[in-house]
C-alpha cells in the first residue's frame, strides 16, 4: 500500500493488510529468535509475482528495531545516527492530526532499524534462483541496493 498526501486521522494501519496478505504464503515465514535487543513491530514487506497460473514466488522480509540498551529504552544509546534533515523532518509535527499507526511509524525512526533482517522466500518452480545461495545473494545485494547506495556510488547511482 502506498499513500501519498494527508492522511485522515482514521486511515487503516497498512501492516494489517501485509500480515493478512502473509496466509496466502504456502509456508511459514521465518523470523529471528525472540531476544531482548530486538522488537518485531510487524513490519513485514511481503511480495508476490506471478501470472494466469498464480503466484510463481512470495517473499515475506521482516524489519526489526534494534535496541543497544533494552532495558532502558529513554538510554540515548538507543538512537539511530540521523543526518540533519531527516531529523527535522521527523521531529516537525504536521499542523494536522495524524493516525496514531503514522505517529508510532515516526517515533520509530529516530532508532535504528534492521531493515529487512529476515527474508522468507517461496517458489512454486525450483531452479538455480532458487537455491539459498541464491537467494542469499539477492537478499544482501537488495539491501546494498537499497539502503547504501550513497556508499557504493558516491554522487552516482548504479544505473549511470
Amino acid at each position: 500500500m502506498r499513500t501519498a498526501g494527508i492522511l485522515p486521522e482514521d486511515a487503516p494501519d497498512p501492516r494489517a493488510e501485509g500480515v493478512e496478505n502473509l496466509k496466502l504464503m504456502p509456508i511459514p515465514v521465518m523470523g529471528l529468535v525472540a531476544q531482548p535487543s530486538l522488537e518485531d513491530t510487524d513490519a513485514v514487506s511481503p511480495s508476490y509475482s506471478g501470472g494466469d497460473g498464480g503466484y510463481s514466488e512470495m517473499t515475506a522480509s521482516i524489519t526489526y528495531t534494534l535496541w543497544r540498551n533494552p532495558d532502558d529504552r529513554s538510554d540515548p544509546v538507543n538512537l539511530a545516527v540521523l543526518d540533519e534533515q531527516t531529523r527535522r523532518s521527523i521531529e516537525e509535527a504536521p499542523p494536522w492530526p495524524q493516525p496514531p499507526w503514522l505517529i508510532e511509524h515516526v517515533e520509530r525512526m529516530h532508532y535504528p532499524q534492521l531493515w529487512e533482517a529476515v527474508r522468507t522466500t517461496w517458489t512454486r518452480d525450483p531452479s538455480e534462483r532458487s537455491t539459498v545461495q541464491s537467494l542469499l545473494a539477492d537478499h544482501v545485494n537488495h539491501i546494498l541496493m537499497n539502503l547504501y547506495r550513497q556508499e557504493l556510488w558516491p554522487g552516482s547511482n548504479p544505473w549511470d
